[in-house]
């Protein structure tokens, strides 16, 4: 038996069975909360549970001393030493390794210890209690008389004043021969889970020496990690390295207070003032460390609720310090050990829930805190009688703490690698934009401006410093927020590309502005921050907005202004036109005389036979008014067009006509308005090629006609490969003139029979009539070369542009357009996926 440690734990609950249950240690928090709570009133009548361990032998060189221990409560603090001593042993309730069950109160405890050497030597022992937060123990030492010498120890005993001028409960002892009966007064306001650990000085001071070596590795490396996240915070001004090291700090200052080297160097004779010390570094450090993880792991858009949970937690650790800076702690304490229960299972799911999303910085996370806040659910278990106590759990509380150290400075190391990286890639990036012309913008996850170009900073008289950092939705117009918050969100969303156009306060008032929106991603797919290119489109809004308003003028003005009269008589087919009719043909009054034979002269060619038929006809027959549209001869010698508008004047009693009068209205602006429609409502303004109406209005007719006449006809559908790459590199102005150049490229390089349509974004449909598979495949392939052969020449730059096609014919057994159009993009996918810039068919 010889060479072993004995053990004897002391379990008084305080609170209601409910907190005394949900009791835990988060930030190694639950030793200060022994002295914390001092004070407290308990609930009288409310039975609880606290497990109790068999003793062990005493720890070290020689026989066994230890022969028994017993427990006694002393409900009105009435009892003193003599009375005590003077109690059999029968009185002491045993500590032999049963659940106890036992009041929750503010008793005393006293405990006996029966001790005696077998040996005929005597031995100096030492009693060490942990933790050290218990107000009071007083130690009776049996003297030869029959009498007790008193000994005092605990944390609200000055220091010179106790036993040994330790922080811990250190209490020395002789044990003789002969059996010698020990007593110990325990008081204190707080739930206390003790530890009593008796050991020879050997091995009493070797363990001393130990822990100080453990401390003394930990403040050093502590200050190690917190100089380097001060450094970072300096250097790199990022809120992460400042929340870095404002935890290590309060850490650093929370296992000072625990370890009590504030009542030894600090308040020696006052160490009662460390109760709310203790509680300020214990919320401190645990507000921080919250905040630190969300920080660092930036899960804001990714698990929004679990990032609002554990900000909430934070936020009730920061009232609780400030609580306890003001000297009431004890009235928070309760709340603040059902918040260290809650806090640790938020972090463990933060932790592994983020590991898919940023594995790196996930495992960093819990290679650092997992060893803490293992020991602080054991400690949990342990003071709510769940796990028995022991006394290593101490030892494995400062191992952890320990071992938290290096991993914290790596993890700091870790994330000042990747801050570095964003710099360099951001140099770069700035490179890149600071000579556009477009706006270039950086975004972060919370819509700030990280990064603006020079351009932008003009558009709104402001210098970047200024500009980087505020909301980029604070400068856009009331009526349009809602709409640049919803293109944001979808650039968070699965789509990661947004274009909005919106009103935004510039250094010359409101401006129309459109954004192309992307989201940045990280290797594993992460969303770090959102790039937006855009452009001053005012003059564009203001244009179109223009032509809605003169579209509606001219619609008044073709009612009611420039209208010219004239009258025909039928007996000499004479015609009398006013000024305003001359005025339309360019002649001055006195300057043309007109009759039935020289206004016919004056028609168009293509108009003429058609004009006098349906004016002959309306002459000598009864109808509706005459109402016709030709094109006449302006002096000039251009053709105008006109709206001829006639009604039967005057007829005989006959009913036979005499004359006819009308009126005549230039149209020509109305004509060629819609000849450009009809020419824009099939063709693209971009690149001159038929649209998506245009072509698709093709390549149903040539569908038809291929149904109809039994001839093939070919389908194909070609996509310009990584166009994007060119909007974002050179800005939309560039990519537009890709797309002309492209568009034009097509049309030189097919038949004269073949048809090229844009078909949106950077797709072109090309329709091949009487032309089977091979051939269609054989004239996109010779597309493809010649675009891949030749570089564009955009502005000062050559860009290669190479495109992907997929080719396919037409059936009889298919019903619509929508078939063939639909196997040609599946032809083009398959062109995609085989790598791009090449031309494959339909499967089928």
């Amino acid at each position: 038996m010889a060479g072993r440690r004995q053990e004897s734990v002391v379990t008084r609950p305080r609170l209601a069975g409910s907190i005394a249950l949900l009791l835990t240690l988060l930030l190694f928090a639950l030793p200060a909360l022994d002295g914390l709570a001092a004070g407290a009133e308990s609930a009288p009548g409310y039975t609880g549970s606290a497990r109790v361990l068999q003793p062990a032998d005493v720890a070290g060189r020689g026989t066994p001393a230890f022969k028994g221990a017993g427990l006694l409560r002393d409900p009105d603090h009435r009892l003193d030493i003599e009375a005590i001593s003077a109690m059999p042993a029968a009185a002491f309730e045993p500590l032999d390794g049963h659940t106890l069950r036992q009041g929750f109160s503010s008793d005393v405890f006293w405990l006996r210890l029966d001790l005696s050497r077998t040996d005929r030597t005597p031995a100096n022992l030492v009693l060490v209690i942990w933790p050290p937060f218990i107000n009071r123990i007083d130690f009776y030492r049996p003297q030869g008389d029959g009498s007790f010498s008193l000994l005092r120890a605990g944390d609200h005993v000055p220091v010179s004043e106790r036993a040994v001028a330790r922080a811990e409960t250190t209490l020395p002892m002789l044990v003789t021969t002969q059996p010698q009966t020990w007593f110990l007064r325990v008081e204190s306001n707080s739930v206390i889970n003790l530890s009593a650990q008796l050991s020879d000085q050997a091995s009493f001071a070797a363990s001393s020496s130990q822990r100080a070596t453990r401390q003394g590795f930990f403040f050093g490396m502590i200050l190690t990690a917190a100089l380097i996240a001060v450094l970072a915070a300096v250097w790199l001004r990022q809120r992460v390295f400042v929340l870095a090291a404002g935890y290590l700090l309060c850490f650093l200052g929370f296992q000072f207070v625990l370890n009590g080297y504030d009542q030894i160097l600090i308040y020696p004779e006052q160490p009662w003032l460390s109760d709310n010390l203790i509680g300020v570094f214990a919320a401190m450090a645990t507000a921080l460390m919250l905040w630190f993880s969300l920080s660092y792991l930036e899960p804001r858009h990714i698990y929004p609720r679990l990032n609002a949970l554990i900000h909430v937690l934070a936020t009730i650790s920061l009232i609780f310090a400030l609580v306890a800076i003001s000297g009431h702690y004890a009235l928070v304490a309760p709340y603040f050990l059902v918040l260290v229960v809650v806090a640790p299972l938020a972090m463990f799911a933060l932790f592994l829930f983020m590991l898919s999303q940023a594995r790196e910085r996930a495992l960093a996370m819990l290679l650092m805190f997992t060893p803490v806040l293992a020991v602080t659910l054991l400690q949990a278990l342990h003071n709510t009688g769940w796990l028995g106590a022991t006394n290593q759990l101490s030892e494995l509380w400062g191992i952890a703490s320990l071992a938290q150290m290096p991993v914290a400075a790596v993890a700091i190391l870790l994330r000042v690698r990747e801050t570095q990286q964003a710099l360099a890639v951001e140099a770069s990036y700035r490179v890149l934009v600071e000579n556009q012309v477009d706006l270039v913008v950086r975004l972060d996850l919370w819509q700030r401006l990280a990064f603006v170009s020079p351009s932008y900073c003009k558009l709104f008289g402001e210098p970047r410093e200024k500009l980087v950092g505020s909301a980029f939705l604070d400068r856009v117009h009331p009526d349009d927020i809602e709409n640049a918050e919803a293109a944001l969100s979808q650039v968070l969303g699965p789509a990661h590309t947004s274009y909005l156009e919106i009103r935004m306060q510039t250094d010359t008032g409101w401006r129309w502005l459109g954004w192309s929106l992307t989201a940045v991603r990280d290797r594993s797919g992460k969303i770090t921050s959102l790039t937006g290119v855009g452009r001053d489109i005012t003059a564009r809004v203001e244009a179109e907005s223009a032509l809605a308003r003169s579209q509606d003028k001219l619609d008044l003005a073709l009612e009611t202004g420039g209208i010219g009269f004239y009258t025909v008589t039928l007996a000499d087919r004479s015609i009398e036109i006013d000024d305003r009719y001359l005025q339309i043909l360019g002649y001055q009054p006195g300057q043309l005389q007109l009759d039935w034979s020289s206004w016919q002269a004056r028609l168009h060619p293509e108009d003429r036979d058609r004009s006098v038929r349906l004016t002959e006809k309306y002459l000598f027959e009864a109808g509706t008014p005459l109402e016709i549209e030709y094109r006449i001869r302006h002096r000039d010698g251009h053709w105008i067009w006109i709206l001829d508008r006639a009604e039967k004047a005057e007829v005989d009693e006959s009913g036979q006509l005499l004359t006819m009068v009308g009126l005549i209205q230039d149209i020509t602006r109305r004509k060629r308005t819609e000849l450009k429609l009809a020419y824009l409502v099939r063709h693209d303004e971009l690149t001159g090629l038929l649209n998506r109406r245009g072509i698709a209005a093709v390549a149903r007719r040539q569908r038809a006609l291929s149904n109809r006449d039994g001839r093939p006809c070919a389908f194909a559908m070609v996509d310009l490969d990584h166009f994007k790459r060119v909007n974002d590199t050179l800005g939309h102005e560039a990519g537009d003139e890709v797309l002309r150049q492209v568009g034009k490229l097509l049309k030189q390089s097919v038949r004269d029979s073949d048809w090229v349509g844009r078909w949106g974004g950077e797709e072109f449909l090309v329709v091949l009539p009487l032309c089977s598979l091979e051939e269609a495949v054989v004239s996109l392939e010779r597309v493809r070369q010649a675009v891949a052969a030749r570089p564009l020449r955009v502005d000062q730059d050559e860009v290669a542009i190479t495109i992907s096609a997929g080719v396919t014919i037409t059936r009889d057994s298919e019903r619509d357009l929508d078939e063939v159009i639909d196997r040609a993009d599946q032809a083009l996918y398959r062109a995609k996926e085989s790598g791009r810039n090449r031309v494959c068919t339909d499967p089928a």
